[in-house]
C-alpha cells in the first residue's frame, strides 16, 4: 500500500527511501519508559535523584517542597496543583508509571500543569518514584483516576 501512494503521487526512488526511513524512524522508541527501581537501596537512590531533580526542574514553584500543592505561585493557579499526598487528587493515576506519564504530556483538561516532554524518560522515572513517596501511607496507593 505504502508502495503505491509513492507511485501514485510520482515520487522518485531517493525521495521514497527518504521518506521511508523517516517514517520508521519517528516510530522508534515511541511512548518509551525507564522501568521502575521498585526496592532496596536503588528505589532509595531513585528517589533521591528524583527530589533533586523535582526542585530543579521548578515544580516546586507549583506544587511546593513537599510537595502539598502550596508552591510560591499555587495560589494564581486554577485549579490548583495537586497534594501529592491525598491520591484522590491524581487526574491520570497516582502509580509511579502514571505520574511519569502525566509529567511527560501534562494534563491536558485545561489546567496548568503543562508537558515535559525534554525531561528523560530515566529523569521523569526517578522524579515520579519522589512523587510516589510522598502519598499518605494511610491511604490507598492502589489506583488512581
Amino acid at each position: 500500500m505504502v508502495r503505491s501512494i509513492f507511485y501514485n503521487i510520482g515520487m522518485q526512488a531517493p525521495l521514497r527511501v527518504l521518506i521511508c526511513a523517516l517514517w520508521v524512524l519517528a516510530g522508534c522508541g515511541a511512548g518509551e519508559e525507564a522501568p521502575a527501581q521498585t526496592d532496596g537501596p536503588e528505589l532509595a537512590a531513585q528517589i533521591t535523584t528524583g527530589k533533586r531533580l523535582f526542585m530543579s526542574n521548578g515544580c516546586a514553584l507549583c506544587h511546593g517542597e513537599s510537595g502539598d500543592g502550596e508552591g510560591r505561585i499555587a495560589h494564581t493557579l486554577s485549579p490548583a496543583p495537586r497534594n501529592f499526598a491525598d491520591v484522590r487528587t491524581y487526574k491520570q493515576g497516582n502509580q509511579a508509571e502514571h505520574i511519569a506519564f502525566s509529567i511527560a504530556n501534562g494534563l491536558g483538561d485545561g489546567g496548568a500543569m503543562p508537558s515535559y516532554p525534554h525531561i528523560s524518560a530515566a529523569d521523569r522515572q526517578a522524579m515520579a518514584q519522589f512523587i510516589y513517596s510522598l502519598q499518605d501511607e494511610g491511604a490507598s496507593k492502589g489506583g488512581g483516576e
